[in-house]
């Protein structure tokens, strides 16, 4: 059992909602709703970073938790290179606390690790991830975890090392004979798998057509559908991210899965 065992296939990206900026109150109550939507439908993980959504994530986040007064399970992700000191990861927990109004968030996530080599800063003495085993010690986080863009190869070491104990990385029909021993080895460390680009950026939604062969009986010819269903049926995935921009779009991928 990994870490995100047990949660909805299911989780909710928030990099695509429809807001231009502070001001736009429409898209602000349009990103509201999504999430509302989310969280009636059973969604309980949500992927968050400060900055996405022309940087009102967090407070779209807060007003539609507020509203529905329910717990789900939230990261806080911290990237190499804006952050780079333990004292520089529990600022930035500390601002997702004051922006979403919550005591504790139960992912911290190592945002974007590139290589080997970014993994290796992230855990020097005084660096990133000492700043996560504080915050944890400190009751500010449970989890420590972290999202792999980096070759393959590199994110098996990483995996092995045992540093952490969710990843979150890309797969899909796009990338699938890549990525079968990462999978793999995550399974066999025990270590829970998030995915993100299930629809391979967007690439397999736009030519539905040349990836329909994905596509079972159940299907009826819908590939974004059988795409989202090949992914969760990895016995290494927990959850499948979806980047939504429309209360549609949302309930779409809950029927997929």
């Amino acid at each position: 059992m990994g870490v995100f065992s047990g949660h909805f296939p299911l989780g909710l990206g928030t990099s695509r909602f429809p807001i231009s900026g502070r001001n736009d109150t429409a898209g602000f109550e349009q990103s509201v709703a999504i999430v509302r939507r989310a969280l009636e439908l059973g969604v309980d993980y949500i992927d968050v970073a400060y900055n996405y959504s022309a940087g009102m994530a967090l407070p779209i986040l807060r007003e539609a938790l507020q509203q529905a007064q329910l717990q789900v399970s939230i990261t806080a992700k911290i990237m190499l290179g804006q952050d780079r000191t333990a004292d520089d990861a529990q600022r930035r927990v500390e601002f997702y606390l004051r922006q979403l109004e919550l005591n504790k968030v139960r992912y911290f996530t190592c945002w974007c690790i590139w290589s080997y080599r970014d993994f290796e800063k992230i855990i020097s003495k005084g660096g990133i991830y000492d700043g996560a085993l504080h915050l944890k010690e400190s009751g500010l986080i449970d989890h420590i975890c972290c999202s792999l863009h980096c070759p393959p190869e590199d994110m098996v070491r990483i995996i092995e090392s045992g540093a952490f104990e969710g990843i979150t990385v890309s797969y899909s029909l796009l990338n699938a004979p890549r990525m079968q021993r990462v999978l793999g080895v995550a399974q066999r460390q025990r270590v829970g798998v998030a995915v993100m680009n299930p629809l391979g950026g967007g690439l397999i939604s736009q030519n539905r057509n040349y990836f329909s062969f994905a596509c079972g009986k159940d299907d009826n010819g819908e590939t974004v559908r059988a795409a989202l269903r090949f992914v969760k049926a990895s016995p290494s995935v927990d959850i499948v991210l979806g980047g939504v921009s429309s209360v549609t779009e949302l309930e779409d991928s809950v029927r997929a899965l």
